[in-house]
């Protein structure tokens, strides 16, 4: 059935129907976040640092609780300024390549203390291995394949593609004290925190080199 809408009623249909682009300020356009700034919080782990090796690691918690697992900017192989030239998933005889999925449960994972290490990195022209450790109390539940092809998505794109692999957190009792209590007792650091730990850190080695 057709008809029309009395005339005084369509003007305002019309006026009201902006086009969204329209709609929105520039103000707004400007400050609209990326989705991984979006829907991850951003956490660092500076917990397997030495007084000679930085293994900075960059951990984001998806909303949906999923963890993507980086190497951080102050890792060595950023500092150093390296390449990139292959990632080894052979962990203390197990492959991380080989982990197949399936149910709710997450049925297969492999099972991850804090301190477990998910891969070991090669760079171009440099014979040490540097290791990628969990942080978390997790389940490996997927490796990216991505950073198999292109390891160099590590530094390159390392909040957004080269992330390493996706974990399942343990936890017990309800998610957001879960959460906090995680955050807490793993000593991650905010992104704030990490850049203050980061000026200390390169006055510290400042320092250090002044006569």
């Amino acid at each position: 059935m057709n008809f029309d809408l009395p005339k005084n009623i369509a003007e305002s249909i019309e006026a009201l129907s902006v086009p969204i682009l329209e709609s929105i300020s520039k103000e707004e356009i400007e400050g609209f976040k990326p989705y991984y700034e979006r829907y991850y919080e951003n956490k660092y782990c500076t917990i397997f640092n030495t007084d000679t090796e930085n293994n900075d690691i960059f951990v984001r918690f998806h909303t949906n609780r999923l963890i993507l697992v980086s190497i951080a900017a102050g890792h060595d192989i950023f500092r150093h300024k390296k390449t990139i030239e292959s990632i080894d998933f052979n962990v203390n005889g197990t492959n991380m390549l080989d982990i197949s999925i399936s149910g709710k449960k997450k049925a297969g994972a492999k099972k991850l203390k804090k301190n477990s290490v998910l891969c070991f990195i090669k760079c171009k022209d440099d014979d040490k291995q540097y290791p990628v450790y969990s942080c978390i109390p997790s389940s490996l539940i997927e490796v990216n394949h991505l950073v198999l092809d292109k390891p160099q998505l590590l530094i390159s794109s390392y909040k957004e593609l080269g992330f390493i692999g996706v974990l399942y957190p343990q936890r017990s009792g309800p998610k957001a004290s879960s959460i906090d209590k995680m955050f807490a007792d793993l000593k991650l650091h905010s992104e704030s925190e990490y850049q203050q730990y980061l000026g200390s850190r390169r006055e510290a080695t400042e320092a250090e080199i002044v006569p």
